[in-house]
């Protein structure tokens, strides 16, 4: 989660706790009820994907050390090949010039093909009796651990995208209660001021000046205009 949404986030827990302690001055079904009550089920949502997030970003690095473990076991299988290869005077083995899994993964897959007819010279030539066997292993468990990553990262980007959603609908709805609320409180400062404190949302990265108008049309109080692009884009 980043620094915005979640002071985004704790802003909305501070919003319901004011809805829940001073309830008895909202007219339960009347608009600004309402929209408390919209809140409380986009924070819920906020909470699982928060959550889900989480979960992504601890599987990524999970993946991640299962897919180094699984390229170096298939990097030194084919280095082992190749060495054996060059000194058989085989010259159709050698590693590739990417060194990147996809790459590593062709290369595997290619040897395993160009080393049917010849099992038996690099066996001679002291590989184990199964190494064609462990060969494909190695290929299928990076292989494997590619699409897996990508399949994680696919799901924390969807996460995301949806908690950017969720956090948009809340700061609206909030937004909304605003003039609503300020009104409804224009009598009781002290309240006012408890309400004014929930509803800030605090620094991002550079100043933000309060707002002085909350009519309509206004923009957020305390919210920046929008986050950094970039910075929400690294989220995971």
């Amino acid at each position: 989660m980043t620094v915005y949404n979640k002071r985004v986030f704790e802003m909305v827990a501070r919003v319901l706790v004011f809805w829940t302690k001073y309830r008895d001055l909202i007219v339960k079904g009347s608009v600004p009820d309402q929209l408390f009550s919209q809140l409380d089920g986009v924070f819920q949502n906020l909470s699982t994907l928060a959550t889900r997030q989480a979960g992504c970003k601890d599987t990524v690095v999970l993946s991640t050390g299962a897919r180094v473990s699984a390229r170096q076991d298939l990097v030194a299988q084919l280095e082992t090949i190749c060495g054996t290869a060059f000194g058989l005077g085989l010259d159709q083995f050698w590693m590739p010039k990417r060194r990147d899994d996809r790459a590593f993964v062709r290369a595997g897959r290619n040897f395993l093909e160009q080393l049917q007819p010849l099992q038996a010279m690099f066996i001679e030539a002291h590989l184990p009796q199964d190494f064609l066997e462990k060969l494909q292993t190695a290929v299928q468990k990076l292989n494997e651990a590619i699409l897996k990553q990508t399949e994680i990262k696919g799901n924390r980007m969807e996460a995301t995208a949806a908690m950017q959603g969720a956090r948009n609908e809340a700061l609206t709805l909030v937004k909304r209660l605003a003039p609503l609320m300020n009104y409804l409180l224009r009598d009781n400062p002290p309240v006012r001021a408890v309400w004014d404190s929930a509803r800030h949302v605090g620094k991002v990265g550079s100043s933000v000046k309060p707002a002085t108008d909350d009519g309509p049309g206004s923009p957020h109080p305390e919210a920046p205009a929008q986050p950094n692009t970039a910075a929400t884009a690294n989220t995971a």
